[in-house]
């Protein structure tokens, strides 16, 4: 699903299908309207059911904490939170064993200067991937939800800046490479906890900051 469609979706799926032999279909869909997600998820299980689904979709509104209000809030918390509960539920009403993989973030936990918002949107991820652990009532077993607290990826992305990565560093934030970044993503479903970290780290700028605090 997706809210538009860019200028390389043609060949990045022409590529899927050479590398994978897959069928590759893409939707239209505003994941924060519940109408028009309603509508994909029906079409998609009158096709030919769904096995699972991997919630990336995420939107920023950074600024100083003080600067935030509900205004700002809410198309952050539609797209990331809201969003990821609905597609929680319906999955859920299938009855059907699949599983639910969300893009969440370290700033959850750790923080992100500038990045309320988003840690809070990030942290939503967090609190159902854990409620759907421990809920043990008979159908929400059957949907495994894993969210993956992701950092920043040094070669794509916004953090594919130096100006960012040094900023990053130096709150002892290191980067991933595509290939760290992939490999990671290939396994979340196996994972025994439903709440990961997937992040780099820059142990020059904890040591410097372990050694500030004991002078």
């Amino acid at each position: 699903l997706v809210r538009r469609e860019h200028e390389d979706t043609a060949g990045f799926v022409a590529d899927l299908r050479q590398r994978h032999a897959c069928t590759v279909v893409s939707i239209i869909c505003d994941v924060a309207d519940p109408a028009a997600l309603g509508a994909a998820f029906d079409k998609l299980q009158a096709d030919a059911g769904i096995a699972g689904v991997i919630h990336a979709a995420g939107i920023l509104d950074d600024g100083p904490l003080a600067g935030l209000d509900r205004n700002r809030l809410a198309p952050v918390l539609a797209v990331k939170a809201h969003a990821a509960r609905r597609i929680y539920e319906r999955l859920l009403e299938t009855g059907a064993r699949s599983y639910l993989l969300l893009y969440s973030s370290a700033a959850a936990a750790l923080g992100s200067t500038g990045q309320a918002a988003h840690a809070l949107a990030s942290a939503y991820l967090d609190g159902l991937a854990h409620e759907a652990a421990t809920t043990a009532d008979g159908n929400r077993e059957a949907v495994t939800v894993v969210s993956i607290g992701w950092g920043a990826w040094g070669e794509a992305g916004r953090a594919a800046t130096p100006g960012l990565q040094e900023r990053l560093a130096d709150d002892g934030m290191g980067v991933l490479s595509n290939a760290e970044g992939l490999c990671i993503w290939s396994r979340p479903s196996r994972a025994r906890r439903r709440i990961a970290w997937r992040c780099g780290c820059s142990p020059n700028a904890w040591t410097r900051r372990a050694a500030a605090c004991w002078a």
